[in-house]
């Protein structure tokens, strides 16, 4: 009968089709890169978070230190690079991925090499953050961990209470070697979105400067965030943050300790930043309701 041979017919097209789209999900999984070399603290956190760690050949040395990495135990079984074009070229990937500032020269010899690679700069915003997880998980494939990843960071950031602008406590970062963050920073966007108001956007300081501790001695902040890079080893950078008259300005105001790893890179880390400034401002806002 005709209707037997019409539904014969469209059985076999859906099955032609259906093969169709099963080949053509293979075929992009397999264009997948599946031999990834990253040369930055940055882009390491985010590749290995976000594609298969067995794609990964090697990641920087610094991804496996606990004071710098938020990715040290899936980091500890892939070899390790220090950022240079030798130790990269033998192990033929198919992406490198890098940063703008941190290994010009490799990344150079890479491309004339002829290997694919894809360089990131530096962020200054969490909405910088969302768009490297974006271009990331979709040059290695994987656009669905990369929004999950996103989500994650939306998510927590949203639970944060804004306060309004008037009643805003101040709030300075004072890093190893007395340097500061200012406007156009990612660390200044994590504290303006947590409700405070950043002490060195005021000043003027500029992105990054050194502030002098006359400064935080005769106009103190309400709160005082010491940027910890969780040493194991006692540095002439950091002896200043242990300086007497810093530890008398710590008994007349607050300190909230954020360890720079979680604010150096783009990742979930910025909402876990964020999330001990919220609770730091809404101690301080509870305790002047009560004076």
């Amino acid at each position: 009968m005709m209707w037997h041979r019409d539904i014969s017919i469209l059985t076999f097209l859906l099955l032609i089709a259906s093969g169709h789209a099963q080949s053509d999900t293979l075929s992009r999984i397999d264009q997948r890169p599946q031999r990834i070399v990253s040369l930055n603290i940055c882009t390491d956190q985010l590749v290995l978070q976000i594609a298969d760690p067995k794609r990964v050949l090697s990641v920087t040395w610094l991804a496996k230190e606990p004071s710098e990495s938020d990715v040290v135990a899936l980091a500890r079984s892939i070899p390790s690079n220090h950022g240079l074009a030798a130790e990269v070229i033998p192990l033929a990937p198919d992406l490198v991925v890098a940063g703008t500032v941190t290994t010009p020269i490799a990344t150079s010899m890479l491309k004339r090499a002829g290997i694919p690679v894809l360089e990131l700069p530096p962020i200054s915003s969490i909405e910088d953050a969302r768009r490297q997880i974006r271009e990331i998980a979709g040059a290695v494939g994987e656009v669905e961990r990369g929004n999950e990843l996103i989500g994650r960071l939306d998510r927590r950031l949203a639970d944060i209470s804004v306060l309004p602008e008037r009643s805003r406590p101040t709030a300075i970062v004072f890093s190893p070697n007395g340097f500061t963050a200012g406007p156009g920073t990612l660390v200044d966007d994590v504290i303006q979105r947590s409700g405070f108001a950043n002490l060195a956007a005021g000043r003027s300081f500029g992105a990054y400067h050194h502030v002098p501790l006359e400064v935080l001695l005769s106009e103190p902040p309400d709160v005082l965030i010491i940027e910890s890079a969780e040493e194991s080893k006692p540095s002439l950078a950091s002896q200043i943050l242990g300086h007497r008259a810093l530890l008398r300005l710590s008994e007349r105001i607050r300190v909230v300790i954020i360890p720079s790893r979680l604010w150096s890179c783009p990742g979930f880390g910025l909402a876990e930043a964020a999330t001990i400034l919220d609770a730091t401002a809404n101690e301080l806002r509870r305790s002047r309701q009560h004076e």
